[in-house]
């Protein structure tokens, strides 16, 4: 008995470290931290099942798959999170109008680019990302939506909506990106929430 909840456990802790390597392959900048926690934990409780009673040992061993297999999505990240999450990662990135690009992007680039790298491909222009997706009302915000502003001359901003009344965007003022504190003069300013993302539980 002893001998099979031994391969037991080598079989999880190896799908483990499979599966870990997979997801940093695919994501390198993103640490995974569940799958080494939890595979310690295997390795701690070890002990304690071959030195107890068999069938008590084998009853553990199975909760412990069962949590591994609850606990565990490898890849699972929405694609709003990941968008958010590539914007962020470009706040300091200076603002050239009509680029697209790590080094340089205006307020329409950085949200293609976002939501490209998230597996959700965007028109490029602020004219033709303002019909994409659905509309939505204030009250319903999440975060991923799109909030289109406009300013002098008629000209159309898009920014994405961080949650918390907060935004992430190229800014033509800062002249890079930045995450900005909604407040009256954003609010003024408002066009309109588009969803370019399936509808979530949680509004914000």
């Amino acid at each position: 008995m002893a001998r099979l909840i031994f391969c037991l456990i080598a079989s999880l802790l190896a799908s483990q470290a499979f599966a870990l390597q997979l997801s940093a392959d695919l994501d390198s900048a993103r640490p995974v931290f569940a799958p080494a926690s939890a595979s310690a934990t295997m390795q701690f409780r070890t002990a304690d099942l071959i030195d107890g009673d068999d069938d008590l040992a084998m009853a553990e061993l199975q909760l412990l798959f069962s949590e591994q297999l609850d606990s565990n999505d490898y890849g699972a990240i929405d694609p709003g999170t990941e968008a958010l999450d590539n914007a962020s990662g470009m706040i300091g990135v200076r603002y050239r109008y009509g680029s697209a690009s790590e080094n340089a992007t205006d307020c329409s680039g950085l949200v293609r680019m976002a939501f490209r790298n998230a597996g959700v491909d965007l028109p490029r222009s602020t004219r033709d990302l303002i019909h994409a997706g659905r509309e939505v009302g204030l009250h319903a915000l999440q975060p991923g939506d799109l909030l289109f502003y406009r300013f002098r001359k008629n000209q159309l901003h898009v920014a994405i909506y961080a949650g918390n009344r907060e935004i992430i965007h190229a800014s033509p003022d800062a002249r890079r990106v930045v995450r900005t504190r909604l407040s009256s003069h954003w609010d003024r300013r408002l066009v309109k929430a588009r969803r370019v993302l399936p509808s979530t539980a949680t509004a914000y």
